[in-house]
């Protein structure tokens, strides 16, 4: 979705298909807990809420419901379930195409390099559709791993052949070196503070084999900080009223995605994520602290405001 309706660069995802994190649809979200303080629930994969809420409005900081309050949906969308996670779900998997999550995994499959059969992982799987594709490119048992109960069950009907597993991305329950390749699209691992990114980055390469690659796509910053504040709004049948608003916030790099959902039953329901995004340079300088570097990045052009997102092949060094 592109939150907000920014202007994308050609052939950039359709409306309504970056979910959180104002391009891809990411996936993101739930991976991390709950940071302590301020109601936060970040993902590393995910792109997840920091906050949920009912009004429509980011509220300050700490101002928020802590995180895990759970409200009733009304009965046409099921039983009482965490408002983000709800919200991300049904505002996502209808707009984000197949199409698009194919043609993430073949570009990401495209620079990592990693043959079928071999150990691989989505940190920050959401609901399965990169799971999917990956299976689709003969990957028949990749890991999916993602906070979210939520997002795995849908994760399950959608990569049957999967394997799933609930977790923290700052804290992986993996061996040492136990994955060939790993994956993260559209920022998952980005959620929540600079202290969760670093953390999460330094847990992927603990859990990679020596030499083993680390394939992410996230936004340009410079694309979202030619247009700070967007807005977004769609009438789905059956769904009700889905508004998107996104403001980038250019001293922390980080952009606030509040979905609002408006039901047919007359609720409005709200949840407020935090992507967090780094240019390369930034980039490198978060790998080499993680004991990874940058083999590949796409494009290799400079950036520019036209430059739609970018997809890094990090390295375990050996």
């Amino acid at each position: 979705m592109e939150p907000a309706h920014r202007p994308a660069a050609p052939e950039a995802a359709p409306p309504l298909q970056r979910v959180g994190h104002r391009a891809g649809g990411g996936e993101r979200r739930d991976a991390l807990p709950a940071p302590q303080g301020a109601g936060a629930c970040q993902s590393g994969g995910a792109t997840r809420h920091r906050r949920a809420t009912r009004p429509g409005r980011i509220p300050p900081d700490g101002q928020g419901p802590r995180a895990g309050t759970r409200h009733r949906w009304p009965r046409a969308l099921g039983r009482a379930v965490d408002v983000a996670d709800r919200i991300f779900l049904e505002t996502t998997r209808r707009f984000a195409p197949v199409r698009l999550a194919r043609e993430d995994v073949s570009a990401a499959l495209t620079l990592a390099q990693v043959a079928p059969g071999k150990p691989i992982a989505d940190l920050g799987c959401g609901y399965g559709r990169h799971l999917a594709a990956l299976v689709e490119e003969g990957h028949a048992h990749p890991l999916g791993v993602d906070r979210s109960a939520l997002l795995l069950e849908e994760a399950r009907a959608q990569a049957p052949s999967a394997h799933l597993l609930r977790a923290d991305l700052r804290a992986l329950p993996l061996h040492a070196g136990s994955l060939a390749a790993a994956f993260c699209f559209y920022s998952s691992m980005f959620l929540g503070t600079h202290a969760d990114a670093v953390a999460a980055l330094r847990e992927a390469a603990r859990v990679l084999r020596s030499g083993g690659g680390l394939v992410l796509t996230t936004d340009n910053p410079l694309r979202l900080a030619a247009r700070p504040r967007a807005r977004y709004q769609e009438d789905v049948p059956g769904l009700g009223r889905i508004i998107e608003e996104s403001e980038w916030d250019a001293n922390g790099n980080v952009d606030l995605v509040t979905k609002t959902l408006c039901t047919p039953a007359g609720e409005n329901l709200s949840a407020t994520f935090s992507i967090r995004y780094y240019a390369p340079p930034r980039l490198v300088e978060l790998a080499c602290a993680a004991g990874l570097i940058l083999r590949r990045l796409e494009p290799d052009a400079p950036l520019t405001e036209e430059t739609p997102q970018l997809i890094a092949l990090l390295e375990k060094v050996p």
